[in-house]
């Protein structure tokens, strides 16, 4: 073979490898374009509701990602999103934070990491932990207990009726007596003690 035939075919072979790679960078450019779109498109907006809302209708908010205004109070056994006004109901709702974050109080534990991100019902958690969330969970935690009105985005989780022998909701927290709310985004918080 003589060397401009060998040399034809390098730089044939070199083109025709060219060509390939430069529509596989297209079509792989297209792909990450097409999954990233269709990523935002099924972002979940949070359903505004009130804390009398979800204690008065569980099953209509179960694992919905929800807006809610609250007090939060936080102690040993205690993690909890309640309202003042809320006619005929009584309780509260549990509060979790979401991802690898662990709220630190019973019956989760002292630690505060998780080594995977928290699973309810099948559902996978994450939390933004920015500085509105760094601010609320240092609110929260200030001996022997606190108490602090957020705005919190989270999913909510239902349970079961009748869960922990009582006629509401609940299979979460404490003796299983609340439905849950993960916390996944902090909006704004302010120390009310």
């Amino acid at each position: 073979m003589s060397v401009a035939l060998l040399h034809s075919r390098v730089h044939g072979a070199r083109d025709t490898v060219r060509r390939h790679m430069g529509s596989t960078t297209a079509f792989t450019s297209w792909l990450v374009l097409a999954v990233a779109l269709s990523t935002i498109a099924r972002a979940e907006t949070p359903l505004p509701v009130t804390v009398c809302q979800l204690l008065a209708d569980p099953p209509s908010y179960d694992h919905k990602l929800v807006k809610v205004t609250g007090h939060v109070s936080f102690a040993f056994e205690e993690f909890e999103l309640n309202a003042d006004n809320c006619q005929g109901r009584t309780g509260a709702i549990w509060l979790d934070y979401g991802g690898t974050v662990k709220s630190g109080a019973i019956p989760e534990g002292w630690t505060r990491r998780r080594e995977k991100p928290l699973v309810i019902e099948g559902i996978t958690t994450t939390l933004v932990e920015d500085s509105a969330f760094q601010a609320f969970d240092a609110s929260t935690h200030k001996p022997p207990s606190a108490s602090v009105s957020a705005t919190l985005v989270g999913t909510y989780f239902a349970g079961k009726a009748g869960a922990g022998g009582r006629q509401e909701w609940g299979g979460f927290g404490m003796w299983g007596m609340y439905s849950l709310l993960v916390i996944q985004q902090v909006i704004s918080s302010d120390n009310t003690s």
